[in-house]
């Protein structure tokens, strides 16, 4: 009689969802504060639109 002991298997870690880019065109002025606002907050553009679109639209998907 073998002893064969499966491994356990460890928890699933949530895979980091796929990210998709979105390119758009806006005035220089807004650009110019939203990357005041980036600045001042201390985190990239890219990071502050996206809690920005987060508080918006949420996680609905």
């Amino acid at each position: 009689m073998s002893d064969r002991n499966p491994i356990p298997s460890q928890p699933q870690q949530a895979q980091p969802e796929k990210m998709k880019r979105l390119t758009l065109d806006i005035p220089e002025s807004l650009h110019s504060a939203i990357k005041r606002q980036a600045v001042d907050a201390r985190v990239t553009i890219a990071d502050l639109l996206r809690e920005l679109l987060e508080q918006h639209y949420g996680s609905k998907g």
